[in-house]
């Protein structure tokens, strides 16, 4: 996998607060952001037809949070434990430059504890 849907670099040279670069089209950042969470779809999909993948809030992920992927289970099923003080959150937001904003990301966050750029995507598995 690669950790940007667009391959496996961004171009520094694209870091720029100009909205007609490739990162402003489709994601939300420190280097382009309002100074707050934006609204879905303000930007381009990906090439999945999703939106705001990458930047704009971190996502919550049922996993619980381990420091490396050891022992992790090998069908990509949740990673869940008895007993977690913390959940994984993935993707970035917009308090974070454009090579932190990307799928790959990951992070924690005590489940009982929101914030301003923390948020959640609703998947629905076809039948």
């Amino acid at each position: 996998y690669a950790p940007y849907f667009f391959g496996d670099d961004i171009d520094l040279d694209l870091n720029s607060c100009d909205r007609s670069d490739l990162l402003a089209e489709y994601m939300v950042t420190c280097t382009n952001s309002r100074g707050w969470t934006e609204e879905v779809g303000l930007h381009r999909p990906n090439p999945y037809g999703l939106y705001d993948i990458n930047g704009n809030v971190w996502e919550w992920c049922q996993d619980a949070w381990h420091d490396s992927y050891q022992g992790a289970p090998a069908d990509d099923s949740p990673w869940e434990v008895p007993v977690s003080n913390f959940r994984v959150v993935r993707g970035g937001s917009w308090t974070y430059r454009p090579q932190q904003c990307r799928s790959a990301s990951r992070d924690y966050n005590a489940p009982n504890k929101g914030d301003f750029f923390i948020g959640f995507r609703v998947v629905r598995v076809p039948q």
